[in-house]
């Protein structure tokens, strides 16, 4: 008689079908480490692009929104038409941190992949501009850039005196030589330059500012043979190979027809790694300026002078 329920043991070619061999788990584990590799790989690629991106909004914002403030206060240039006085001075910036005025920041260079290189200038601009009843006095200048990378301030001072001559009492001139003076100085009745003036911008690599005539002609350092018979500009010899560099005052009534701006800004992770440098030295800190190009922001703006500026009918 045959049981009910027959117990069925498992042969060898059974249990064989029911586990994985050695082999297969070996190349199962490496595709998944590949796998989670490359994910990686890919995350830290969209983490690295996110920051790229987060950086140049960062810079772009300020570099925009720096560039349209000088718009705003260069249009509303206006000439003082004294001839002791400055309407607009334009020169190189000075050494501020513990070393002479007079001693001129020398420029930096960077390398471009075509083998060239990129130049990097220094330059301050301070200019008179008169809004309804008010003087205003506006500078910008990049201090503690001596190493090739530095800050860009900026001075606003305005008054709505009307009295123009007499001792203290003399605002346009007051205002005047507040702006021309080198930042860190001390004007009479005004105390310390540095208590006004306002940071506006880190990371500065250049900060260089050209002016035109009315053909859009830069004007030249020390040319007689181009440079016109003006009284009221003035310009002391040039220290670049382009022409236009070196100190320019442009009094009484006259004012240049165009104002070129350009100012680089290097991206916040490569300043940090630049300050890093500079620590080491300076001379370190100029190599690695030299080969960030590629993380340098450029801005670019030419400014007309309106006309009206210079059509002041009466200064009382």
């Amino acid at each position: 008689m045959k049981p009910r329920h027959a117990i069925l043991l498992p042969t060898r070619s059974d249990s064989g079908r029911r586990a994985f061999s050695l082999i297969e788990i070996m190349v199962s584990v490496s595709l998944l480490a590949f796998i989670i590799v490359g994910l990686l790989a890919m995350l830290f690629q969209v983490q690295r692009a996110f920051r790229a991106g987060t950086a140049q909004a960062d810079i772009m914002e300020g570099g925009r929104a720096t560039m349209a403030l000088l718009v705003r206060d260069l249009q509303e240039m206006t000439a003082c038409r004294f001839i002791s006085m400055s309407n607009c001075v334009i020169k190189p910036s000075t050494k501020v941190n513990g070393a002479s005025l007079d001693v001129t920041v020398n420029p930096t260079y960077q390398d471009i992949a075509t083998g060239s290189q990129r130049t990097n200038w220094f330059q301050d601009i301070s200019f008179m501009s008169r809004v309804n009843d008010k003087w205003q006095a506006t500078a910008y200048r990049v201090v503690y850039g001596e190493n090739g990378v530095g800050t860009l301030y900026r001075l606003m001072e305005e008054t709505n005196r009307m009295t123009l001559f007499g001792g203290n009492s003399n605002v346009v001139w007051d205002l005047n030589y507040l702006s021309s003076a080198p930042y860190g100085s001390v004007v009479p009745v005004y105390g310390s330059v540095s208590n006004y003036y306002h940071r506006l911008l880190d990371g500065v690599v250049s900060f260089d500012v050209r002016t035109f005539d009315t053909n859009g002609m830069t004007f030249p350092d020390i040319d007689p043979t181009v440079a016109p018979s003006n009284p009221n500009i003035r310009w002391s010899p040039n220290i670049r190979v382009d022409n236009a560099g070196g100190f320019f005052a442009f009094s009484n009534d006259e004012l240049p027809a165009y104002v070129d701006i350009e100012l680089a800004v290097l991206e916040p992770s490569t300043l940090v790694k630049f300050r890093a440098q500079e620590d080491i030295g300076r001379q370190q800190a100029l190599d690695y300026l030299q080969r960030q190009v590629g993380r340098t922001h450029v801005f670019r703006q030419r400014v007309a002078i309106r006309p009206s500026a210079t059509q002041v009918s009466s200064l009382y």
